[in-house]
């Protein structure tokens, strides 16, 4: 198993501890997939100034994911096309 984190020196320990047979990799520029995927949300939540509720927060969430599956799937018929 691989887990990337940033430099933050409590991950150090944790991670040993938890999963002392993981690679620990660092690095300020190789962000976890989960870090990368989120800044468009996070970007868009800033905007609307939070949620008022948990169902808005579930309900945004899921029609956001369904957005961005709309938009890699054109995005590939567009790369195969092209080819």
């Amino acid at each position: 198993m691989k887990i990337t984190t940033d430099k933050e020196p409590a991950l150090y320990p944790a991670i040993n501890n938890v999963f002392p047979d993981a690679k620990h990799r660092d690095s300020k520029y190789k962000n976890n997939i989960i870090e990368q995927n989120n800044r468009d949300i996070k970007s868009r939540y800033k905007v609307m100034k939070g949620f008022k509720s948990p169902f808005s927060a579930l309900i945004f969430c899921t029609v956001f994911e369904k957005i961005r599956q709309l938009h890699r799937a054109k995005d590939e018929s567009e790369q195969c096309a092209e080819a």
